[in-house]
């Protein structure tokens, strides 16, 4: 596992270019679900493993996916738009991410993903 960028002594956290941009990404932080593990480019905002987890409704696969995925943005553009666009949204009831072109209910809470 490697880490993007680093933590300097201060407490500041320095970016490195990766893939499409400048971020701070942790590996080690994201699979031990402890400390910061993310960063996006042009933001300040820090992301930990339970961010991830939060923003794909508690499915552990897709907040690894996400997580693996980012190289620039938030991932809740990401999500938004990114995988949106190939039917991967989250339930409307329980707010689990899934693959709708797989599943016609919600993995998590069994609702049709057709309801609206």
């Amino acid at each position: 596992m490697h880490t993007i960028g680093y933590k300097k002594k201060n407490g500041v956290f320095q970016k490195e270019f990766y893939q499409q941009g400048y971020i701070y990404k942790n590996y080690q932080n994201f699979s031990k679900k402890k400390g910061i593990c993310y960063i996006p480019e042009l933001s300040d905002t820090k992301y930990t493993y339970q961010d991830f987890l939060d923003i794909c409704g508690g499915n552990k696969d897709m907040a690894e996916f996400v997580f693996e995925t980012v190289d620039w943005q938030h991932p809740e553009s990401f999500v938004d738009a990114d995988l949106s666009e190939i039917g991967i949204l989250p339930c409307t009831q329980c707010s689990y991410l899934y693959d709708t072109e797989k599943h016609d209910f919600c993995p998590q809470c069994g609702k049709n993903c057709l309801d609206s």
